[in-house]
């Protein structure tokens, strides 16, 4: 499975085109935090994307009240600020993001992780707000459905059930496995959205392959990932009606932002 190849591109770069073929790995830019952005309304983010801001250094520099980019002397705080954008979409709470910036080499006290945690949900209320009403309402409905109408179902626990819950709703494993639906409803609402646009994608670069006699092949695709493999004298064409079918794709399921996608093109599968 390419999902078991580690993103080291010492490991990618085994994956070659071969004579007269290239490699074309794109990728949708940001999609989670762009999705998550749209459908909860998140002001900040919002403007960000639509600047073309790295978000990521946004949400640093609003939490720490220095400026944060790439590359000036305050680049380390981009650390816990990503951490914390993809970590909250999983129910991350301040332990796990403590473990998460001390494995990563930053290091930071319980306390410190603690204050930094609640700073960002009071900061990002919208954010949090959608991620957490879906939760809930996961719990109530024991379903949800996404934008597109993606559907997925929950098996919710009966406090009737003595012989697994023999407290009803104060059992300890009842209240896991509430909290559990409600981390996994706030992440379906994202990761669902995402996986449409990836499929979505998929068909349509199929059918203008077909349509049109392009020399492709779709190699691999891993989550918002698509890697083909293309005659070299097609490649210059088709990489870029790849992208613009990606964007096109993604885009029908935003309305206040717009999608961007990451490429590279060469004789292996490589990722910048």
């Amino acid at each position: 499975s390419f999902l078991n190849i580690p993103r080291d591109n010492a490991y990618r770069h085994a994956l070659i085109a071969g004579e007269d073929h290239v490699i074309e790995t794109d990728d949708f830019s940001g999609c989670e935090l762009r999705i998550l952005a749209d459908l909860s309304g998140e002001p900040t983010w919002i403007q960000a994307f639509l600047k073309n801001e790295d978000v990521h250094c946004t949400v640093a520099s609003a939490l720490y009240g220095v400026p944060v980019t790439k590359k000036n002397e305050n680049a380390k705080l981009r650390t816990p600020a990503k951490n914390l954008n993809f970590g909250l979409a999983y129910g991350m709470g301040p332990g796990k993001l403590c473990d998460d910036l001390n494995g990563a080499g930053f290091h930071i006290t319980f306390k410190e992780a603690k204050d930094l945690y609640y700073n960002y949900v009071s900061t990002y209320r919208y954010a949090i707000g959608f991620l957490r009403g879906s939760g809930k309402l996961a719990v109530e409905q024991g379903y949800l459905a996404n934008v597109n109408g993606r559907r997925r179902y929950w098996e919710l626990p009966d406090p009737r059930d003595t012989a697994r819950y023999p407290d009803g709703m104060q059992t300890q494993a009842y209240k896991a496995r509430i909290a559990q639906i409600e981390r996994e409803g706030g992440n379906f609402v994202v990761q669902s959205v995402n996986a449409d646009m990836t499929k979505n994608s998929m068909i349509s670069i199929r059918k203008y392959k077909k349509k049109h006699g392009i020399r492709t092949e779709i190699m691999n695709q891993i989550y918002d990932e698509l890697v083909t493999r293309t005659h070299k004298d097609d490649s210059a064409s088709f990489t870029e009606v790849k992208r613009k079918i990606m964007i096109a794709e993604a885009n029908r399921s935003l309305s206040a932002v717009q999608m961007g996608v990451d490429g590279h093109v060469g004789p292996c599968w490589h990722k910048d």
